[in-house]
């Protein structure tokens, strides 16, 4: 589950599930944080390891954080991402992120990216429906041990092995974060992209309640998304306004 930051200062859920519209994040009388649906059908429920959770807060950074009675954490967003990631969030070994199925539809779709445990982060394609991975599509090759994959205060990606040695994602400046909120997400079109947005918009918002800004991409991982097979075989890929789509021959 991730949080994220939305217009006029509403955080969102984001789940690899099916949830729909109105469904609530909400702790029961047995001091369980459940997630139901407008029914209230039972969609998620966080893990307690036998304590008793008393409170949930969301920290500056963007972690919600379920506590309990010695107000030690049982169960946190950054360590159960989705497709997104926010700054300040780090990605250790074995750790995926998976892309949604459509701009819509928040089950899980057909791209990951894999934090290898050989310390190598590699972009794949699953078929679906089987699951079966094909052919990776992107990947440093940066074989650290003890590697994490770090997304800076700064808005700044790296790779970063226990030696110390790292390598940079990052190509473009994402701008001040004194500015810019920034976030990382694996798009349901396969590609990692890094976006900002403004945390202040002296624009006045529509009528409509409607927002003023968005989020704009800074950069994409990787440039081409057209190479290296990634829309599989016997496939027609093109780029349209920076997001892949295929078709099959």
């Amino acid at each position: 589950m991730t949080v994220t930051y939305g217009c006029r200062n509403h955080l969102f859920l984001h789940s690899n599930s099916a949830t729909p519209q109105g469904s609530e994040l909400k702790q029961n009388s047995n001091s369980e944080f459940i997630l139901n649906d407008p029914q209230g059908n039972e969609l998620w429920k966080a893990p307690r390891n036998g304590s008793k959770s008393i409170c949930a807060a969301i920290m500056n950074n963007g972690n919600l954080v379920i506590l309990d009675e010695n107000y030690n954490s049982t169960w946190e967003s950054f360590k159960e991402p989705t497709d997104t990631i926010l700054p300040g969030q780090i990605l250790h070994m074995s750790s995926t992120l998976r892309s949604r199925q459509s701009e819509t539809n928040y089950s899980k779709g057909r791209f990951l990216l894999s934090l290898q445990t050989d310390g190598n982060p590699v972009l794949y394609a699953r078929s679906m429906p089987s699951e079966i991975l094909e052919k990776a599509y992107f990947a440093t090759m940066t074989m650290y041990w003890d590697s994490q994959l770090i997304f800076t205060d700064a808005g700044y990606m790296y790779i970063q092995g226990g030696n110390g040695r790292t390598f940079n994602l990052t190509k473009v400046d994402p701008g001040s974060n004194e500015t810019f909120y920034n976030i990382a997400r694996i798009d349901y079109y396969g590609v990692l992209r890094l976006y900002k947005h403004l945390r202040k918009d002296d624009t006045a918002s529509t009528s409509s309640g409607s927002c003023p800004s968005s989020w704009t991409e800074v950069q994409g991982i990787p440039d081409d998304s057209c190479a290296g097979g990634f829309c599989g075989p016997n496939s027609i890929c093109n780029i349209s306004d920076g997001r892949t789509f295929y078709s099959i021959l």
